[in-house]
C-alpha cells in the first residue's frame, strides 16, 4: 500500500505513512501538479483526489489508532479541490502549512455523483455515443486500444479506468436509475460503486480487470447481467402484488 513515486494518479496506494509526535499515524498523498495544471481537468482532478483521501482513510481504519489523511501540494490548490479533500476526510498541506476549509462541507459522494457524470458527458459528446450498452461496447473497444499498463503510464492508465467507469454508470442509469455511492471496505480497489434498485455494481473494478483480461471481463456484460436480476426483481415484485 504504501510507494514513494509521488504521483497524484496513484490510486490504488498511499506515498507514505509518518508517525506523528503524539502518536498518531499521517497517510501523506502527495501531488506535485501546479494550480493551472489541477485545473485543466477539473472533474477529473477532483475524483482522483477524493478516491485517493478516501482509499488511504479505508486503509487507516482497517490498522486502526488515530491518524490523519494529509493531501501534501507544492501550492496552494484550487478551492474545487480544497472542498473535495476537506469532504473526503482529508487536509491539504501546502508550501509546509496545513490549509483549514472554511467554505461548505458536502457529502464527497454528491461530489464523485456529479463529477463522474460530467466526464461521462464528455465521452459522450467526443465520441458520439449514447448512453446504451452499445455505446459502452463501442467505448471499450476503443479504449482498449488506447490504454497503456499502469507500469507504463500510470496517468492515463487511470484516468480511463475512471473514462469507462462513468460511463457504465451513466449507461446505468438512464436504464434502471441509480447513482454513485461509497463502497464498503473491501469491495474493489476504487472506493466508489454505482448503486441501481438495490444492486451494487463496481464498474471502476471491473474497468480495471477489462484492461488486464480483455474482452472477458466486458464492462457492458456486467451491464446485462445487472439489469436481468434487477428485471427478475422487478418481475417478483409485480407478481407479489397482483
Amino acid at each position: 500500500m504504501m510507494a514513494g513515486d509521488g504521483m497524484y494518479s496513484s490510486l490504488d496506494r498511499i506515498d507514505f505513512i509518518a508517525t506523528a509526535k503524539d502518536g498518531s499515524s499521517h497517510y501523506v498523498q502527495t501531488d506535485h501538479r501546479g494550480r493551472a495544471e489541477i485545473e485543466q481537468d477539473r472533474p477529473m482532478s477532483t475524483v482522483f483526489a477524493i478516491m485517493r483521501v478516501v482509499n488511504a482513510s479505508r486503509t487507516a481504519a482497517e490498522r486502526g489508532g488515530q491518524y490523519k489523511v494529509i493531501y501534501n501540494i507544492n501550492e496552494e490548490p484550487p478551492q474545487f479541490l480544497q472542498q473535495a479533500i476537506a469532504c473526503a476526510g482529508g487536509v491539504v498541506e501546502a508550501a509546509n502549512k496545513e490549509l483549514i476549509y472554511q467554505g461548505q462541507l458536502i457529502p464527497c459522494e454528491n461530489i464523485v455523483e456529479s463529477c463522474l457524470a460530467e466526464i461521462a458527458a464528455g465521452i459522450s459528446q467526443a465520441w458520439r455515443l449514447d448512453y446504451s450498452v452499445e455505446g459502452l461496447q463501442a467505448l471499450e473497444q476503443g479504449l482498449a486500444q488506447q490504454t497503456p499498463a499502469p507500469e507504463t503510464d500510470e496517468i492515463t492508465y487511470w484516468s480511463q479506468v475512471v473514462r469507462a467507469g462513468a460511463f457504465a454508470g451513466e449507461v446505468m442509469r438512464k436504464m434502471h436509475g441509480g447513482r454513485w455511492d461509497r463502497a464498503e471496505r473491501g469491495i474493489g480497489t476504487l472506493p466508489f460503486v454505482f448503486v441501481s434498485c438495490g444492486v451494487m455494481f463496481n464498474f471502476l473494478g471491473k474497468a480495471i480487470k477489462l484492461f488486464a483480461n480483455g474482452p472477458e471481463d466486458s464492462i457492458a456484460s456486467m451491464v446485462r447481467a445487472g439489469c436481468a436480476v434487477i428485471n427478475d426483481q422487478n418481475k417478483k415484485k409485480k407478481s407479489f402484488w397482483k
